[in-house]
Order: structure tokens, then sequence, then C-alpha cells
């Protein structure tokens, strides 16, 4: 199914179309306009189209200047808001297991800390990076303490098995995130064991720095990081939907983060990062990243700080 939102916006951004400009149009409104789209569990091959890229042969119809287009799986009831007492916890993961192409370290985290500065300075925020970035480590860390309201994944992500990571478990049909083992070797982790870990926690985030993790597989729509996610009851995701540059990944975050420290909701820091992409040396980098979010009437205010 597809919603009579998404097709009203489909109509909508074609009608606004100015041709002398090459460009949507969204009625002199200064915020970008949100658009939401829904679908079924069973609805996988319309949930998977990259409609972010929706285009007419002239131009985007929903470009990030004009929409922000946030994706909604129809589940149910939807997590409450949570009030957190200071500070909010971050807890940062970055996997660099051997064997798999290089990323730089230590970026994103001086990034993420620069982003929430103000927040850190005054101890409304605490930054707390997973030692040693292994699975069971997390799953250890978040069951031990209750306490994490962010979970920020900074490495190789992937969609279905790559030869080098099958005999580490990756189940072949889904997304995944690529954690160390013990011996700093690749461990794949998908939606399911990663939903293990996170549900039942005061986890309201998961932002997944990672190429391709907002894919699922042909057969089921919660195979993908975001959707299974949800499923699992963690009210928001942020994914990427095709691989990225680190210069586009970094850059984005650090507009998130930095519009998330200023009480924006996420459907905001969404637009606002997008926004920052949209220019010719990042190309189509501003569709890539993704926002899951399980409550279809909110705009993503997870919680509030008391």
């Amino acid at each position: 199914m597809i919603t009579a939102e998404v097709q009203t916006a489909r109509i909508t951004a074609k009608t606004m179309v100015r041709p002398d400009a090459g460009a949507v149009a969204i009625a002199s409104a200064s915020e970008p306009l949100p658009l939401i789209l829904t679908t079924g569990p069973a609805d996988v091959p319309l949930a998977a189209l990259p409609w972010e890229l929706l285009h007419d042969d002239d131009a985007f119809l929903l470009p990030p200047a004009q929409v922000t287009l946030t994706r909604h799986i129809a589940l149910g009831r939807p997590t409450p808001v949570l009030r957190v007492k200071p500070p909010l916890r971050i807890l940062l993961i970055e996997a660099r297991p051997v064997g798999v192409p290089p990323l730089p370290p230590g970026q994103e985290a001086a990034s993420l800390q620069n982003a929430l500065a103000p927040l850190l300075q005054a101890g409304q925020v605490v930054i707390e990076r997973l030692t040693p970035p292994t699975f069971e480590h997390l799953a250890g860390r978040l069951a031990d303490t209750d306490d994490v309201q962010i979970v920020h994944f900074d490495g190789h992500g992937g969609f279905g098995a790559l030869p080098a990571f099958a005999a580490a478990g990756a189940s072949g049909d889904g997304s995944f995130l690529v954690f160390e083992n013990d011996y700093c070797e690749p461990d794949p982790v998908d939606a399911a064991r990663l939903a293990a870990a996170l549900s039942g926690r005061q986890v309201r985030l998961l932002y997944a720095s990672a190429c391709q993790t907002a894919q699922a597989g042909a057969d089921s729509l919660f195979t993908g990081l975001g959707p299974g996610l949800l499923l699992a009851g963690i009210p928001a995701v942020v994914a990427m939907q095709f691989s990225v540059s680190v210069a586009a990944a970094l850059a984005f975050m650090q507009r998130f983060y930095r519009s998330l420290a200023q009480g924006k909701p996420l459907a905001t820091c969404l637009a606002d990062g997008r926004r920052l992409l949209f220019a010719p040396q990042h190309g189509l980098a501003w569709a890539t990243p993704v926002l899951y979010l399980r409550d279809k009437d909110g705009d993503g205010q997870l919680f509030r700080i008391n």
C-alpha cells in the first residue's frame, strides 16, 4: 500500500514545479514541508524505493530545501517520550576490524564532540566510547546499566553477505553493521541480533554511520536495520540507504548533531543535514541518510532533559 499522504505528496510536488526555475516551490514556506512515508510490514517493494530521488526529468520533486521525508512503518503504538535526568548519554562505537577497507580513526568522534561542545561543557551530554567495539560488549554494557539514550555506530555496514564476512555469520538477506570480534576480525550484526541487545532499554535512537544499512531483503522489510529496530520498539533509526563518502558522512553527522543540540526534532535535524549535502561536490549524497520513526504523529522528539 502507499498512503494518501504520499499520493498527495507526489501530486503536490508535481503541481508546484516552476518550469522557469526547474525547482520545486513550496508555496513560499520558510521551512521544509514535512512528509511522512507510511508503509505496512508487507510493503517491501514500495518501502525499498529511494523516494528522495523522485524526479520528473527536469528536477527532483522532493529536494531537501523544500521537503523533509521521513519513513514510518505501521506497527501500532508509538514509544513514549523519555524524560531524562542529565546527562544524556551517547554510546559511541568505532569499529575498525582488520581485513576490510580502512576508515580513518577518530574523525567521527572528533566531529561529534565538536557538534555537541556546548552541551558537553554544560554537563548535559556525555559521550562514552565502547571499548572494545564488539557486539557482546555492547549487549553486556546495556544489560549492566540501562542509561544510554543514543547508540552511535561508526564503521562499515553492508547488505547481504560479503564473502569475507560469511564465516562470521552474516544472514545473507538484509543489512548489517560490522562490529569487531575478540580477535579484531569482522563480525557482521544484522537487525535481529541488534534488536535483541537494544530493545527494552532507554535507547531512543540508533545512528548508523555505515553504508547500505537502510536496505532490506526482498522477502521481509524487517531485515533492514531501520524497520527491524522499529519492530523491536526502538523509536528512531538513522541509517544510510547507499554507500557514502567519508567526507559526506562527516558533514551530515556534524550538522545533524548540531541541530539536535539546539533542541530540534529529528526530522528537522535530518533536513538540516541533507540541505548541507545538497551541493555539487557531494553528488546524490543528500539522499543517502534515511530517518525511520516509530511514531507517525510526531517528528522525532524522543526525549526531554529535565
